[in-house]
Parts: C-alpha cells; sequence; structure tokens
C-alpha cells in the first residue's frame, strides 16, 4: 500500500508543479551527456597517441641498447625477434654474463648507444662556440686599443 502511495506521488502529470519542468531537467542530462562524450573523445585520442608513441619506441629497440626493465634489470640487448615482440638482455659481468629473454612490454627504459654520439658532437660544436667566443673577444680588445689610440 506504502508503495501504491509513492507511485501516485511520483507521478507527473501537466497539473504538478515539476510537470511543467521535465524539459529543463532533459536539457540538462543531454547537454551532461554531450559533455561526457567530448571529454571522453579528447582523453582517448591522448591515450591513442601516447599508445602509439610507446609502441614506436619498442619497436625502435636493436641489438647495443641499453634497457632497463620494469622489474629493475639493466643490461645490454643481444637480439630482438619481432615476430614473438621479445628481445633478448645480456646482465652480468662480461667473463660471465647472463641471458633472459623478456617482452618488449617489459621494456622500462632504454638508451640508444649512437645517442652518445650525438653529444659527443654537441660538445665538439660548443668546442667551435668557445673559437668563436676567444674570436669576438679579440676584436673587442682592437677596437679597444683603437679607440685609446684616437682618444689620445
Amino acid at each position: 500500500m506504502l508503495l501504491n502511495l509513492l507511485a501516485e506521488s511520483g507521478a507527473t502529470n501537466g497539473n504538478t508543479p515539476t510537470g511543467n519542468n521535465d524539459w529543463i531537467i532533459w536539457v540538462v542530462l543531454l547537454g551532461m551527456l554531450a559533455l561526457l562524450i567530448v571529454y571522453n573523445y579528447f582523453t582517448g585520442k591522448k591515450r591513442r597517441q601516447q599508445a602509439e608513441a610507446e609502441k614506436e619506441k619498442r619497436n625502435a629497440i636493436k641489438a647495443g641498447y641499453k634497457i632497463m626493465t620494469i622489474g629493475g634489470i639493466t643490461g645490454t640487448v643481444v637480439s630482438v625477434d619481432d615476430e614473438a615482440n621479445t628481445f633478448v638482455l645480456a646482465t652480468g659481468s662480461e667473463e660471465n654474463p647472463s641471458y633472459i629473454t623478456f617482452d618488449k612490454v617489459a621494456i622500462y627504459s632504454a638508451e640508444d648507444p649512437n645517442a652518445v654520439t650525438e653529444e659527443v658532437a654537441d660538445v665538439e660544436e660548443d668546442s667551435s662556440i668557445e673559437e668563436q667566443t676567444e674570436e669576438v673577444l679579440e676584436t673587442t680588445e682592437e677596437i679597444t686599443e683603437e679607440t685609446e689610440e684616437k682618444a689620445e
């Protein structure tokens, strides 16, 4: 009987005060639903881009790369099997190496051995900057001497 009373009191028709405002509730709900859909679209797009970038990094792994796994094991990649999506990691000392096969998903960080040569190239470029700085200082000294001679 209580349920019947609740059902009758909750029924909306044009005579109740809330009956005239039902369309406002629907507009608000549809607006919130639209905002939720737009939010999910943009966050999903960002997530897909991050996953794509991570996949490209994993596929770029070659023999010689220095790797740290998600378990904290570090070593050098010996071989890569793209079909099985795995790589073999050499760990331990050079006299007694250990070889462990990992899935590429286990990569936490990777360091390209060729990147070290790029850093060396940057340092060499910096040395040319030092030479240019010395030339500028010499030119400044010459200008200062000429100015002092003219002042005398």
